[in-house]
């Protein structure tokens, strides 16, 4: 399997700005930062999110 690298350093260079905005997000409300587990399980779930939004777009232009 071949792996675009240009779409690769776009999905993550998009996980890690939505985790650092998750980060900033949970520090002006109170919370903690994610560490650890948290942090790596929330990071799984972005780029879930990210390649699932990807696959959306070439799917809704015609693409696969």
């Amino acid at each position: 399997m071949r792996v675009d690298p240009d779409l690769l350093r776009a999905v993550h260079r998009q996980v890690g700005d939505r985790l650092h905005v998750e980060q900033q997000r949970r520090g002006r409300e109170g919370h903690g930062e994610l560490t650890g587990p948290a942090e790596q399980q929330y990071a799984r779930k972005l780029i879930a999110d990210v390649i699932r939004e990807h696959a959306e777009g070439l799917l809704g232009r015609g693409q696969s």
